[in-house]
């Protein structure tokens, strides 16, 4: 079974993502998405799920969770 992940804020702002592979949203930042990564339109606030735009790691925003990931793993290591 695999280990679940998590991605966290960043350690000099709580409010800003820091993602497994190392991107932060100044960046190449994150996307508002759904279940399946694809870039939603947001209009007052982000989504409910981000999807990392370096590695495409798709994130739930209430609890950091990675619950899947698109087609841009080619991109990991962003930042390390």
């Amino acid at each position: 079974m695999d280990k679940k992940e998590f991605i966290s804020h960043h350690p000099e702002d709580a409010t800003a993502l820091l993602c497994i592979c190392g991107n932060t949203p100044w960046a190449q930042g994150f996307l508002s998405c759904d279940h399946e990564g694809r870039e939603i339109e947001v209009i007052e606030k982000f989504g409910p799920l981000y999807c990392c735009d370096a590695c495409g790691r798709i994130i739930d925003a209430d609890t950091l969770a990675v619950i899947g990931r698109t087609g841009n793993e080619d991109a990991v290591g962003v930042g390390v």
